[in-house]
């Protein structure tokens, strides 16, 4: 059985006795959060605990969308609950046969007549819960019911918010949240640095699917120019590569080529054949770059990726969320990850969180389609395309300058921590408020009570006035730096100046304390 990480046993014990209390719970963790060993684990609690009050064994649909969901998932659970017999229901193979089983949404709907009910339902991805197929297996299960309001639901999603804003409230009314933000200040995931390549089209960002002429010899030149702008600013390793739509996609491969280069293309209509050999070939190969168009976002998951790099305007924050959380897993020798934007999100979702609303705005109508602005409407002029580079006009808890490491305390919270070669800086959140302290490596004292950018912008001037430190330099983290901060902090994603920094808080952590709760 896999030991969980304290954040993942609270979530499930959350979402199991909410199942119980109300029969439906929603676990909304950011990518890397684990949320398929949580599912897994939350499945084999329900399965023991309705046993032990029902005298019976309950019957389990997981529904997912994609292949590559659904074997993680299958293969996940029989690591975490060996013991429970599981069944596939797939385009190549329908069995009922174990207590578990594991279903794509398109062949369940297929058969859902013919399907006995589940006593629970799980919906990986739940903010597609809404959609007709899985509320129609939903609904059917139900009928199928003595009462029915035995239908047990559960869901998992990274972003629950849907982007027509269709409300989930009606299938979940709680739920227990693992934001992407605690998660990289508590080193289980890496922490991205963003690159803003935004070309600007008059007074627009990005949209290049609408504002650059594409049958023009001119659009080549366009891309290319992108492209090299791309290979100037990654980091060494492997890219994963979002286009809006194909056209662009052979585009930037084939700009991609002209350079030497041997990009892999999950293309249009691809088989699952051809599909599992460029994947290959990006992963094991020779390949640096996958280019696609939203392939590879949910349920893609490819540890060691280096970058991001999104020529699309998304249309909302879940997708944007989706694609940066592409980079975000930690691995060995992995520090960080670049997200390159060249579609102006960004400037549209600059805190690449999740604020959940299980209401929603409106409803559809049944029958009726949501009426969207059309972004991709042919216009008459094109601007002239020129590419800005927008510096952010202050730091926040996502954005710090360079040197500085956050880290979650039990007691304080968030830290953010700076350590150079004879002085040093903290900041932490008071109230409302952020509190700077700073110290020359004998003592600390408290600076400054404000913002968070007039603490970090303070902080961070203090400790380079006087410091040689090279501060982008990855330095692998030392054996005594593992020995001082383990088990205590997850240390695979840590350099040696990162290192530094959480013993510097560690240092400082009593002074603090005593300072702010006093």
């Amino acid at each position: 059985m896999i030991k969980l990480r304290p954040y993942q046993d609270k979530a499930v014990t959350f979402a199991v006795d909410n199942l119980f209390n109300v029969k439906n719970s929603l676990i909304v963790a950011g990518t890397g959060a684990g949320k398929t060993i949580m599912l897994s684990e939350a499945i084999r609690r329900f399965t023991t605990a309705y046993k032990s009050k029902f005298d019976r064994f309950p019957h389990t649909l997981v529904l997912v969308h994609r292949n590559e969901i659904h074997n993680q998932n299958l293969n996940k659970f029989k690591m975490v609950a060996p013991d429970i017999p599981t069944s596939e229901i797939v385009a190549s193979r329908k069995s009922i046969h174990g207590l578990v089983h594991f279903g794509m949404v398109q062949t369940v709907m297929n058969i859902v007549e013919n399907l006995p009910a589940f006593d629970l339902i799980v919906v990986d991805e739940a903010h597609h819960s809404m959609a007709s197929s899985y509320l129609n297996i939903i609904n059917k299960n139900k009928e199928k019911q003595v009462n029915k309001d035995e239908t047990y639901i559960l869901g998992v999603s990274a972003t629950p918010n849907r982007g027509d804003k269709v409300p989930l409230i009606e299938l979940f009314d709680n739920y227990y949240q693992i934001t992407t933000k605690f998660l990289i200040d508590s080193h289980y995931l890496v922490r991205p640095k963003f690159v803003d390549l935004t070309p600007k089209f008059g007074q627009e960002f990005g949209h290049i699917a609408k504002n650059v002429d594409w049958e023009s010899a001119e659009s080549f030149e366009f891309i290319n120019k992108l492209v090299d702008d791309y290979l100037a600013n990654k980091e060494p390793g492997k890219s994963i590569i979002f286009a809006p739509n194909h056209k662009i996609c052979q585009l930037i491969k084939n700009a991609l080529e002209s350079k030497g280069r041997t990009p892999a293309y999950l293309g249009n209509n691809i088989s699952d054949d051809e599909r599992s050999y460029e994947l290959e070939k990006f992963e094991t190969g020779s390949s640096e770059e996958l280019i696609n168009v939203d392939i590879a976002t949910e349920g893609y998951d490819y540890p060691e990726l280096r970058n991001v790099v999104d020529f699309d305007t998304n249309g909302n924050e879940t997708q944007w969320i989706q694609k940066v959380g592409r980079g975000l897993r930690i691995a060995q020798g992995k520090t960080g990850c670049t997200v390159l934007d060249f579609g102006g999100n960004l400037h549209l979702y600059p805190d690449v969180e999740v604020d959940v609303n299980l209401e929603g705005e409106f409803k559809a109508s049944k029958g009726s389609k949501l009426k969207k602005e059309d972004f991709f409407i042919k216009k008459s002029e094109k601007p002239k395309e020129e590419v800005v580079y927008v510096e952010k006009q202050e730091f926040t808890p996502y954005s710090q300058p360079i040197g500085w490491e956050s880290l979650n305390d039990e007691e304080v919270g968030i830290v953010y921590s700076l350590s150079g070669s004879n002085r040093d800086a903290i900041v932490v959140k008071t109230g409302d408020k952020f509190t700077l302290f700073t110290g020359n490596k004998t003592n600390i004292v408290k600076t400054l009570t404000g913002t968070f950018n007039e603490c970090i912008t303070k902080g961070d001037e203090y400790v380079k006035e006087t410091s040689s430190e090279v501060w982008q330099e990855e330095r692998l983290i030392s054996k005594m730096q593992i020995k001082k901060l383990s088990p205590k902090y997850p240390t695979m994603t840590l350099t040696w100046h990162s290192a530094n920094c959480i013993i510097c808080w560690e240092c400082w952590r009593k002074v603090v304390l005593n300072e702010i709760q006093s």
